[in-house]
């Protein structure tokens, strides 16, 4: 039996590896996929806004805000002054998926609903006053 008591110490380690590794998230992850479809609606919006809009260069802060246990979807805050942006997706393959993107000033009293779509087209959902 001694020699089985070195195999069964390795299984454990590797074992114990595997977990901590397959358990580990990336934080910044959701951020760095809800950048992108946040910066194809703020196109949009200086496109059809103007000055409305928040400005080019903002340096957003970003922070996955998602519900705890709310498996299957993602909702990933971004502020910068008076601004916020909360982009929602779900886990759907890419090619399928559709963002829901809020840009709020409420100093500003503007409010818009967009939603980015696979195709990078944007659909207005509500615009307006908030």
């Amino acid at each position: 039996m001694p020699k089985r008591k070195p195999l069964f110490l390795v299984c454990i380690v590797c074992a114990s590896l595997l977990l901590i590794v397959g358990c580990t998230v990336d934080s910044n992850y959701n951020v760095i996929n809800a950048e992108e479809p946040r910066d194809i609606a703020l196109d949009w919006l200086r496109n059809h806004t103007g000055s409305e809009a928040p400005p080019e260069n903002i340096n957003w802060k970003g922070k996955d805000i998602s519900p705890f246990g709310h498996a299957g979807s993602v909702t990933v805050e971004f502020t910068s002054g008076d601004w916020e942006i909360i982009v929602s997706f779900s886990s759907d393959p890419p090619e399928t998926r559709e963002y829901r993107v809020e840009v709020t000033n409420q100093k500003a009293d503007r409010h818009w609903q967009l939603k980015v779509l696979p195709d990078k087209t944007v659909e207005e959902v509500s615009t307006g006053d908030s």
